[in-house]
């Protein structure tokens, strides 16, 4: 169906030239956090992913458009606007010379008073040291990146057609985590990919955990019909994708724990996500950690002092009480 006039198809293949803008949501009204689509589609080609061949090429959305819908989640109470898209990284790079994510985001800025912004997930090769500045400097602007690494093996890399090398993706990350004191930082990993060796994959886990990641999103390979990766030989057994998955899950709960550690005894800035039928809140920090605490509880942006470590995240409580 393409009722939009926007979205044509040649032999399956998604090829829209324009960003559709819609209407504004109303399902955000009311909660704490609003996202702001800024842009939708792809330009690269891993070979694991279908996502370029049903959305098509990277749109943006016109800055003005961005720009006031973010002010419009301000006016409505929001504390906070997550900038997403399916490759926000390449933001404005369709539409201007002088457009970028960072330039977005300054205008974002500017525009309103209060709301915080948060990235979602932003591929290594448009980390850029502008992009960084508002992160480390802004206190509105959250202290969390999420930047896919996807494995860890130079060999695996380059089959899944990445546009890096594991010591350039390793550069970027610590000198972004050297930047921005407490930066939540978070990745996706897949393990299983066609050709993996045992090798491969202790590269892979060496790597992740040499570096300062706060959590990891792990998946099993799971072949899509129709891109490069689903015709590649060597995948490995099943029961090794478990026992790979398993490691990396283990590791990830492990930095997790660490890295939560290091922040009881700290005041962090969050706002309510919900409050749940005991009348505790569950509250989330700029640089994405869970906190609960029971009491008043303030609106919009506020501080609350870690405790301690619970199951999922921490224990908190109103700076003074």
């Amino acid at each position: 169906d393409n009722r939009d006039g926007i979205l044509t198809a040649a032999g399956g293949v998604a090829t829209r030239t324009e960003y559709p803008d819609l209407p504004v949501l109303e399902a955000h009204r009311g909660r704490a956090r609003g996202y702001v689509k800024v842009q939708d589609g792809c330009d690269n080609r891993c070979t694991y992913c279908i996502v370029p061949l049903v959305r098509g090429p990277s749109r943006s959305r016109a800055i003005e458009k961005v720009v006031e819908e973010a002010a419009g989640l301000e006016r409505s109470g929001h504390a906070e606007a997550v900038l997403t898209g399916i490759h926000i990284g390449k933001y404005g790079r369709d539409l201007a010379e002088d457009l970028s994510l960072s330039s977005l985001v300054a205008a974002v800025l500017d525009a309103t008073k209060k709301i915080r912004l948060r990235l979602s997930s932003v591929e290594v090769g448009e980390l850029d040291g502008a992009l960084v500045d508002h992160v480390a400097g802004n206190p509105r602007v959250c202290r969390h990146l999420h930047i896919p690494l996807q494995h860890g093996s130079d060999p695996v890399l380059r089959r899944m057609d990445r546009g890096y090398s594991s010591a350039e993706f390793s550069e970027s990350v610590e000198s972004a985590s050297g930047r921005v004191p407490g930066l939540g930082l978070g990745t996706d990993v897949i393990a299983g990919f066609p050709g993996e060796s045992e090798q491969d994959f202790r590269a892979t886990y060496d790597l992740l955990d040499a570096l300062p990641f706060s959590y990891l999103h792990v998946f099993p390979y799971s072949p899509r019909p129709g891109t490069p990766a689903a015709e590649m030989q060597g995948r490995p057994p099943k029961a090794e994708v478990t026992r790979r998955v398993r490691e990396l899950r283990a590791l990830s709960a492990r930095k997790n724990l660490a890295f939560r550690e290091n922040l009881a005894g700290q005041r962090l800035e969050v706002i309510r996500e919900v409050t749940d039928s005991s009348g505790t809140h569950q509250c989330r920090s700029d640089n994405y950690v869970l906190l609960s605490f029971r009491g008043e509880c303030p609106p919009g942006r506020f501080e609350l002092l870690a405790t301690e470590v619970d199951e999922d995240g921490l224990r908190a409580v109103l700076p003074g009480d």
